[in-house]
């Protein structure tokens, strides 16, 4: 009797990198442990395999023209040689290639980590007065192709709400359930209040204004810890100079829980912008991460990410704009360890009873089973 041939998948990205956490940490690892034959063809340092799943690497891009021309054309290359049953891409841009492959006959997969239609409005390099127009273009271009493509899998569900209902399932960022901690950190009376954020850094992120609320808090053994790169004309030199501020650029993945159970509160400060305002927060990992070491969380007074962490009594919101209402919001926590030891005991229990890996996982391997054909 023949053993059956696995099927092989092939992950594409330009934008993210092979080792970015939703890609390969999280749906590449458990299509690998289910049985598939996993390739990620993104940006690395080199040719190899991880953990069972094969990486061919692209160089990393200096310049946009380096992405879109050249490793475009190196990863359609990669595409013909992998020759895989499946393609699964994580990066707009690559929609032509999605649609050139599933009239070639593949089982193609769109990945939607963000809603591209909104961030054309804070694209810098797009003038104002076209932003509209593109946003609109743009969404009839995605819209369109979404419905040739035998899946899509969205970060949350605002997203999913925007594509054909028929064939879109929502994926969301949370981590496995082996991040939860043991249990939540008491801040001891004597022991400084440390304030982290995860993730990379931004002006749209918010987290300058953070740290400028450093200046109006009225205890002096509040600190900050910042974890992630700069980006987007994030100045790292000023967050690295700042008195109160430990910033380091990045750390792997298996170090980001040991860091994050060192502090005592989660924030972020996602500024008020079109493709932030109505954020659900489902796909903003770092808030599940919090939540999974017993951190309380500070998040914007959107409505919906507002809502959900009130809704779940996990954390309190705030004016994003507002550094002095940033730093009453510090105090607060400050001032009320037991209230924020409740709140980061909340987040861990519904972590483990709803937000984590496993349950996402099971939505992704049905959508593959459905694809292909499997029972």
């Amino acid at each position: 009797m023949t053993a059956t041939k696995p099927i092989k998948v092939c992950h594409m990205a330009t934008v993210h990198k092979a080792t970015d956490p939703r890609l390969f940490d999280k749906e590449g690892k458990s299509l690998a442990q289910a049985g598939y034959e996993v390739t990620i063809i993104a940006t690395h340092p080199q040719d190899e395999v991880l953990d069972g799943i094969q990486i061919r690497a692209l160089p990393k891009p200096q310049r946009r023209k380096e992405r879109f021309v050249d490793n475009y054309a190196r990863l359609v290359a990669l595409v013909k040689q992998v020759n895989a049953q499946v393609y699964h891409f994580h990066d707009p841009e690559l929609i032509p290639l999605g649609l050139l492959l599933k009239a070639l006959g593949k089982k193609v997969v769109y990945d939607v980590h963000e809603d591209y239609e909104k961030h054309m409005y804070d694209k810098d390099y797009i003038p104002r007065w076209m932003q509209g127009a593109t946003a609109k273009t743009w969404w009839t271009l995605e819209h369109s192709a979404s419905r040739v493509f035998d899946a899509v899998l969205a970060a949350d569900s605002l997203i999913a709400a925007k594509f054909p209902a028929d064939r879109t399932r929502v994926i969301t960022n949370v981590p496995p359930l082996s991040f939860l901690s043991g249990e939540s950190r008491t801040r001891q009376a004597d022991e400084p209040m440390v304030i982290t954020y995860l993730g990379t850094i931004t002006p749209l992120r918010g987290t300058s204004k953070a740290v400028e609320a450093l200046k109006y808090v009225h205890h002096d053994d509040i600190r900050m810890k910042l974890i992630g790169p700069c980006r987007a004309g994030a100045d790292e030199a000023w967050f690295a100079s700042q008195e109160k501020v430990d910033y380091t650029p990045r750390i792997p993945f298996h170090e980001v829980r040991p860091a994050l159970e060192s502090a005592h509160l989660g924030f972020t400060m996602l500024q008020p912008v079109p493709a932030n305002i109505q954020i659900t927060g489902e796909g903003i990992t770092k808030i599940y991460e919090y939540m999974a070491v017993g951190m309380p969380i500070l998040v914007p007074n959107f409505p919906n990410l507002g809502g959900l962490i009130e809704s779940l009594g996990v954390g309190r919101t705030v004016d994003p704009t507002d550094p002095q209402s940033i730093a009453a919001a510090f105090d607060w926590f400050y001032e009320h360890p037991d209230e924020a030891f409740e709140m980061g005991e909340r987040g861990r229990k519904v972590m483990a009873e709803r937000y984590n890996w496993e349950v996402q996982e099971r939505v992704l391997l049905d959508t593959y089973r459905r694809i292909i054909g499997e029972p």
